[in-house]
């Protein structure tokens, strides 16, 4: 623990957190060994404690974890509180019965923190920024539904869903030609595809395309040349993308075979990440799409008042703390920062970082809400 002279400004307990550009506390890097002396703080932690360089000489390999505390005495307190009581729950002790539903509250706010919800409203303003968005996560944690809630709010109900299988085509999602059953003889016409079908009513005003399970196709073959068109940046305007198709077809009353697409056309894809038997995404697709990662909601399980889920969901919860890459845990932050990210980074984390574990497990916003 940190002495008396240093407690206003620095705690060294259990916890996990950064201090914040608002003043507040943000996860730190806390030791998987408390033991392993030979680990001091890492100088990127030490960077965020200006002052202190003579504490992180002497007491680094020491230091378990450590924070910064607000300047206010009320939120300094509950911080304290709740770096305690993390301090206990890691180290196992028993809590006073006077305490349990208290130290449960701030243990569930964390752990509701940790997969923090995305919103409609987030994505609708990536959509609005990027055109193009990729919604991704294990199943069950409601993409589609997403989807199609931004669909009847954001668009007035304005737009069409269309799922890719491995049987979908080229023919199918942007031109091709399909036989005429009307007529009794051997005649083909030409057929528009999905995209085609949503460019024409885009032209009416916005329309959302939602294309579901999007890495079950060929992206390859079924995007063909209109991957071309998939650059958010020259999508209308002067600089706006053409392409030619291979057959001439009828839009906006008349007949051609080059397609650009409308600025009041916006494409939203769900993914499934959890299923290892479909095919991933190749970077000429990764790189027009924005990601956004939905992650399972620990207040869905609690809704349902099953103790037992609710008490599984944690434990895979403190294993994921524990065990996760550092990728996993960006992500998670970057969610919590509302800063999705196309891209996170395949890079492992320096090597002095790769003895600590890394998560978003305190903030004013959840000790708030978690402590009277």
């Amino acid at each position: 623990m940190a002495t008396d002279t240093l407690l206003d400004e620095l705690a060294t307990v259990a916890c996990r957190g950064l201090p914040g550009p608002d003043g507040g506390v943000r996860p730190l890097l806390e030791k998987l060994f408390p033991t392993a002396l030979g680990v001091p703080v890492p100088k990127i932690v030490q960077g965020h404690f200006p002052g202190f360089e003579r504490v992180f000489q002497r007491y680094g390999g020491e230091m378990y974890a450590c924070a910064k505390l607000p300047a206010e005495p009320k939120r300094a307190r509950l911080v304290m509180q709740a770096f305690l009581d993390l301090y206990a729950y890691e180290r196992g002790y028993q809590v006073l019965k006077a305490c349990e539903g208290e130290y449960a509250a701030l243990l569930g706010a964390f752990r509701d923190d940790l997969f923090p919800a995305v919103g409609a409203a987030q994505v609708d303003a990536l959509l609005r920024k990027r055109r193009f968005v990729i919604l991704q996560g294990p199943p069950g944690t409601g993409k589609s539904r997403l989807a199609d809630e931004l669909r009847r709010q954001s668009f007035g109900g304005r737009g069409m869903t269309v799922q890719f299988h491995p049987a979908f085509t080229y023919e199918d999602f942007v031109v091709g030609l399909a036989p005429d059953a009307a007529e009794r003889t051997l005649r083909f016409d030409v057929r528009r595809g999905a995209l085609l079908t949503a460019v024409e009513e885009a032209r009416k005003g916005p329309f959302l395309l939602h294309i579901d399970e999007v890495n079950r196709a060929d992206l390859g073959k079924v995007l063909g040349e209109a991957i071309y068109l998939f650059e958010p940046g020259e999508v209308g305007g002067p600089n706006a993308r053409r392409v030619r198709l291979p057959h001439s077809v009828e839009m906006g009353g008349e007949a051609t075979n080059e397609l650009m697409l409308p600025e009041t056309l916006f494409v939203l894809c769900t993914m499934n990440t959890a299923d290892r038997s479909i095919a991933s995404l190749d970077i000429a697709v990764r790189r027009r799409f924005a990601f956004v990662t939905m992650l399972p909601e620990r207040n869905v399980v609690v809704a349902n008042k099953i103790d037992l889920a609710t008490r599984v969901f944690d434990l895979i919860a403190d294993v994921f703390i524990e065990h996760a890459p550092g990728d996993a845990l960006r992500t998670c932050c970057a969610l919590a920062d509302a800063t999705p990210s196309p891209l996170p980074s395949r890079r492992s984390p320096p090597t002095s970082l790769r003895s600590f574990s890394t998560c978003r497990l305190a903030c004013p916003r959840t000790m708030r809400s978690a402590v009277p």
